[in-house]
């Protein structure tokens, strides 16, 4: 078995019930956002739960958005850096940097996970301390979760279709690096 199909089976849960309701609504809000039908419902779920719900699996193990986030923030920056490098391929190293960090930051993802409405699908819902960084924690979760569900390729193109295009005008950010 390749590497990557065992990454895809550890995440695939053995009570997987594709047809309640709130994996209905959880899949249609996903399609809306990213363009791209789940394949896995149950790691879009876990994307969604804060530690502060202390959930745990059979095994006793969290589960909660961290790690996904934690995976998300590589694979974004991996694919903005990518991205960066070939929109300009006359830059140094520096002004690469720079690009990719003005992309990444904790105040852009936050708005693009407030546009997105991604905190409304939080668990536990209703918990008013947790901030402004919620956001764009959830935008990175997603990413995480979408690169195991779908992979390199699609998820570069939701990061180039639903983020950048959407959200960031490549033009006037270019203009504030010095």
């Amino acid at each position: 078995m390749l590497f990557w199909e065992k990454i895809k089976e550890k995440f695939v849960k053995k009570n997987f019930n594709k047809n309640t309701q709130e994996n209905a609504e959880l899949e249609g809000f996903l399609t809306k956002i990213t363009g791209l039908k789940p394949g896995n419902i149950e790691i879009y779920k876990r994307a969604f739960v804060h530690r502060s719900a202390q959930v745990k699996d059979e095994n006793g193990n969290d589960v909660n958005f961290e790690r996904l986030e934690f995976l998300g923030d590589a694979v974004l920056g991996l694919i903005i850096s990518v991205f960066i490098f070939e929109k300009a391929p006359d830059k140094q190293e520096g002004y690469l940097t720079k690009m990719r960090s003005k992309i990444v930051s904790r105040n852009q993802l936050n708005g693009v996970g407030k546009q997105m409405q991604l905190a409304k699908r939080l668990h536990p819902a209703g918990n008013p301390n947790l901030g402004e960084d919620i956001n764009g924690d959830l935008v990175e979760a997603l990413i995480g979760a979408l690169y195991i569900d779908k992979g390199f390729d699609a998820t570069a193109n939701f990061i180039f279709t639903k983020i950048i295009d959407q959200h960031f005008d490549m033009e006037k950010l270019e203009k504030t690096i010095s």
